[in-house]
């Protein structure tokens, strides 16, 4: 009797934890800043996510996708107001094969030169509770970054590059840019662009192009 009701009691443990340990991630994103503002000193477009989820990983990802940009909208609002500087903070999210990639992107409102904008990306898997790096969920996804980098060459030849992230905009994977290069004085320079990985298509996304990912085509 002692075996039979040890034997039920293990099966039922087992049966726990393969249901616990199948159980996927919940999450919920909300807007925490929403600010469309034209008023000739401290002109933004702003649009931060904080998430709220069962994740072991719910502050990191805060960290990065909410405290990160809510402190570059206070240093702007904290500096000198310009009549033609634009902040523009935005974020985009999607979840594909189980896992939430979310990106957000600030340009830089001051700059009166080419200048590079400003990314962070969380890929969060939802069924195994882990944070994949940039490298990790190019490989699990299915991107070719060897052959990313031999396409984008073709335009960047001269130039040092390399690739800071992953979005989505519908079916189209795209990759953020960052471009060093030297200008005719010498001196190091520094700009953004956007590679439509899907399509091959180079688009300039430095801080002056950057207007949000709704334009970005």
């Amino acid at each position: 009797m002692k075996k039979i009701l040890f034997s039920l009691l293990t099966a039922v443990l087992l049966l726990c934890t393969a249901s616990c340990g199948a159980r996927k991630i919940e999450y919920s994103l909300k807007k925490a800043v929403d600010e469309h503002i034209t008023d000739g000193e401290y002109n933004r477009d702003v649009s931060i996510f904080k998430i709220k989820t069962n994740s072991q990983h719910e502050e990191e990802i805060n960290e990065v996708i909410y405290s990160v940009f809510k402190a570059k909208l206070d240093d702007y609002l904290d500096g000198a107001a310009i009549d033609w500087q634009h902040l523009v903070i935005d974020t985009t999210r999607a979840e594909k094969d189980d896992v939430l990639c979310i990106t957000v992107i600030a340009n830089m409102p001051h700059a009166t030169y080419i200048a590079p904008v400003y990314s962070e990306s969380i890929y969060l898997d939802l069924k195994k509770d882990t944070l994949y790096s940039f490298e990790e969920y190019a490989e699990k996804s299915g991107i070719d970054i060897t052959k990313a980098k031999d396409e984008v060459a073709l335009t960047y030849a001269a130039d040092s590059f390399d690739f800071e992230g992953v979005f989505y905009r519908g079916d189209d994977i795209f990759l953020i840019v960052q471009i060093e290069s030297l200008n005719e004085n010498g001196v190091d320079t520094y700009s953004s662009a956007f590679y439509n990985y899907t399509t091959g298509e180079i688009i300039h996304g430095s801080s002056s192009h950057f207007l949000g990912f709704d334009s970005i085509e």
